[in-house]
């Protein structure tokens, strides 16, 4: 049987396999679920958890060494990580365990997923060629949607006023993303756009 694959797709993508319709068709990760098989891992969501915070960590060590001054998006994209691990740490407990609505669940996950995602896609705009610049503002851009729907599902159920600094800080992201590549405006991830 011949796979329909598409070519670089994963190029294009923000790496969340579990939630995109095209990971069947995707080389990459149908080489990752093969390397899995041959290796017989068994999946440990704490683990994975963990070596997933080790690869940004070291992700974001080694962007200082090719970057040492800062822009506005890159700091208040880490602001941003900063603000709602914040928030998170205080309220994510309390709302998982008095709220069974699936919705919550769903934007909890987003949050989390994109939460320092953002930073380390600005961070590596500034090292790459215009076309990888491109990919990767596109999906800070894409995370950063995203997270503002999140966090407005979060502040339907809580009214919690320190979510709406959060919202702003997203927002301020997309403007400084707008203003500095308005190229990005034309720009379309092949399949996803």
């Amino acid at each position: 049987m011949e796979l329909d694959l598409i070519t670089d797709i994963h190029k294009y993508c923000d790496n969340w396999s579990d939630r995109c319709i095209y990971s069947t068709r995707c080389e990459l990760f149908i080489e990752t679920i093969y390397k899995n098989e041959r290796k017989k891992a068994v999946f440990n969501p704490e683990g994975f958890f963990n070596v997933l915070r080790d690869l940004f960590v070291q992700a974001y060590d080694s962007f200082e060494i090719y970057r040492t001054d800062s822009s506005d998006m890159e700091e208040l994209s880490e602001l941003y990580g900063a603000e709602s691990n914040n928030w998170l740490e205080k309220n994510e407990l309390s709302l998982k365990d008095n709220n069974k609505n699936t919705d919550i669940t769903d934007a909890l996950d987003v949050i989390r997923y994109y939460q320092y995602f953002i930073s380390l896609k600005v961070k590596k705009s500034f090292e790459s060629d215009i076309d990888e610049k491109l990919i990767q503002l596109k999906l800070a851009e894409v995370a950063a949607s995203r997270s503002i729907s999140a966090w407005y599902i979060i502040f339907k159920e809580t009214g919690s006023g320190d979510i709406g600094k959060i919202i702003g800080i997203l927002k301020s992201i997309l403007i400084l993303l707008d203003e500095s590549n308005p190229e990005l405006k034309s720009f379309y991830r092949p399949y996803f756009d």
